[in-house]
């Protein structure tokens, strides 16, 4: 009776093709315990053989996307004793050092545009202990030289930061080729995703970076759909970039589809 309830659940859902009980059949299973330590080497083993970790490149320029961005005085402190903004994230490649100088896109808002931060790095904090270095892998936080007023409360977040003038171009419009989805993702029913047109609104993610746009020029091609969509919030990116597609469905925001930047 649970089967036939699960396969019920999964019909009306449209996702009885997905998931499949054979997928599962030979995975494996690893009694473990956290709280004793036990069978976690196995299981970190196993997580390598089945998911073996990506390679970093190091040799690259670095490039690091800044998911969090933090103000770290407590009210009151001394002016001489401020410490600078915060910015915490991923490197994607390459790696930072101490006394690094660094920009920041697309930066803050002045005016109509959006203009890039120069910084330097003085501290680079990696799992609660100060490093000399960050490398790809894991989370790390940079201690800057920049007012910890641009920092505060996450309004860093989006950005990417690296050398100065080896980053990618920030763009206020991008031109991508559309791979839609069959049905919404996380709405009830199925309900299918409608082609994108001229003058709709999508939100555009490319990495941990969002942005609203509309849509300028939607037209097939024997390549397939291509769209065109001018930002709200310029994005720095690359041929080849892969950005996830989102919609209002419903009052709310639902993912439709991917795209590859032209």
């Amino acid at each position: 009776q649970a089967e036939d309830g699960i396969r019920d659940v999964e019909r009306s859902r449209g996702l009885g093709d997905v998931y499949k009980r054979q997928a599962y059949e030979n995975s494996p299973i690893i009694p473990i315990s956290a709280q004793h330590n036990t069978n976690i080497d196995v299981l970190i083993q196993t997580i390598e053989e089945y998911f073996p970790t990506l390679k970093k490149d190091t040799s690259k320029e670095p490039m690091m996307f800044v998911a969090r961005s933090f103000d770290i005085n407590p009210p009151g402190s001394d002016p001489i004793k401020i410490k600078g903004g915060v910015l915490g994230g991923a490197l994607k490649q390459g790696k930072l050092t101490i006394n690094d100088e660094i920009e920041i896109k697309p930066g803050i808002k002045m005016g109509e545009k959006y203009s890039p931060l120069e910084t330097k790095i003085v501290k680079i904090i990696h799992g609660k202990q100060s490093k000399k270095e960050a490398k790809p892998g894991g989370l790390v936080a940079l201690q800057t030289t920049l007012d910890p007023a641009l920092t505060r409360g996450d309004a860093m977040a989006g950005n990417i930061t690296g050398p100065k003038g080896k980053l990618p171009e920030c763009k206020n419009s991008i031109t991508f080729k559309v791979n839609l989805f069959d049905h919404v993702i996380g709405v009830n029913g199925h309900k299918k995703v409608e082609k994108i047109n001229t003058g709709d609104i999508l939100l555009i993610t490319l990495t941990i970076a969002k942005t609203v746009g509309i849509v300028t020029s939607s037209r097939s091609t024997k390549k397939g759909d291509i769209c065109e969509v001018k930002l709200k919030i310029p994005l720095c990116s690359e041929k080849g970039n892969k950005i996830a597609i989102s919609r209002q469905v419903e009052n709310r925001w639902h993912l439709i589809g991917w795209g590859i930047i032209e």
